[in-house]
């Protein structure tokens, strides 16, 4: 007599399934019950102690310092350097010599095409043959053979500034050892109320690029802004940055009513919004109404973890404003004492 397999039996089938399904609940039980603690403890490391927030501004610090260094030891940013020591160039973005008189030169492009090259005796360049476009060779103890190419160029006059450039083709070559290096400069605008409308421009390199990019707007004595900049090298894009903005314009140009804005920085995300138009230019505490029409706040990433809050508030000596960086214990740090890069955006007129 042949026994019946067991295993065959529809009432084990449905035994074994029910045990099945009870043991697959159990383990997501007990590994929800695992990860709890985990949850709570990332929920509750969402805000940086005042010792956790500021070893991560110097990690922040430390990448900007790192990558300012990195590009100003790149041999394209050492000829440029080099260029600019020279005076008499026959570019339209020297060094300006400041008079009483004229505080700017004015450029012509097509009386300054030919072929230059650096004197011998004296700091100059002298153009040797005519040429297209403008042209400069150059040789240094510190840089590999080169030449500089302004191939295109044209410029609208603005009252009170130096013409504002229209259109910009360049090209940087360098000579080296590895092989010939290039570094080409884009520019495009347009200009309108005797301001900047649009700007698209970018310089590039073998493996590295910046863009820049404005949009205005208006609508009689109202409008928009919008600036977008981009840094990158070898695909990785480490600095990220877009401000929108409504702004008023008066006679005097335009003035900012509303900001909102988005930085990235290597491992690091400054995000906020500052509302002009609230802010009353006359109060008796001027920091307390910035404060309150403000919110700007450092992450660092992943996992969004607030560093502090950016605020204005009186300085060390008690006769001037500062930017200070507030931490999760309510103490304040100078922006310039541990981001001295931010420091310097944060007061730069635009």
């Amino acid at each position: 007599m042949i026994r019946e397999n067991t295993f065959d039996h529809p009432y084990y089938v449905v035994w074994m399934s029910f045990r099945f399904s009870k043991i697959i609940r159990n383990i997501g039980r007990w590994a929800v019950y695992a990860l709890l603690p985990l949850i709570f403890i990332s929920c509750q490391k969402k805000e940086y102690s005042r010792e956790e927030a500021i070893r991560s501004l110097k990690v922040l610090n430390g990448d900007v310092s790192g990558f300012l260094t990195k590009a100003g030891e790149m041999e394209e940013m050492a000829a440029l350097r080099f260029l600019w020591d020279h005076d008499s160039l026959p570019l339209p973005f020297a060094t300006e010599k400041f008079s009483a008189d004229q505080p700017w030169k004015p450029y012509d492009f097509n009386a300054s095409k030919g072929v230059y090259s650096l004197d011998s005796l004296r700091p100059v360049f002298l153009r040797k043959e005519e040429s297209h476009e403008v042209s400069l060779l150059f040789s240094g103890p510190e840089i590999p053979e080169g030449e500089f190419m302004l191939k295109d160029y044209q410029a609208a006059e603005i009252s009170s500034r130096p013409d504002f450039p229209l259109k910009l083709e360049a090209e940087l070559k360098l000579k080296g050892l590895k092989g010939e290096k290039r570094m080409t400069i884009s520019h495009a605008a347009q200009v309108s109320d005797d301001l900047p409308e649009a700007v698209n421009s970018s310089i590039k390199t073998e493996d590295s690029g910046v863009s820049f990019t404005l949009r205005r707007t208006r609508k009689k004595n109202d409008g928009t802004l919008f600036l977008q900049l981009d840094v990158e090298k070898k695909g990785f894009h480490f600095i990220r940055a877009d401000l929108n903005a409504t702004i008023g314009y008066s006679s005097m140009g335009y003035y900012f009513k509303d900001i909102r804005f988005n930085m990235e920085v290597f491992s690091h995300l400054a995000t906020g919004f500052i509302r002009y138009g609230l802010i009353d230019p006359t109060a008796r505490d001027y920091a307390a109404s910035f404060n309150a029409h403000s919110d700007i706040r450092l992450y660092e990433m992943p996992g969004k973890r607030l560093v502090g809050k950016l605020v204005l508030s009186k300085s060390p000596q008690g006769d001037l404003l500062d930017y200070f960086i507030r931490f999760k214990d309510g103490s304040l740090v100078p922006v310039s004492e541990y981001l001295p890069f931010m420091d310097r955006l944060l007061n730069l007129k635009i």
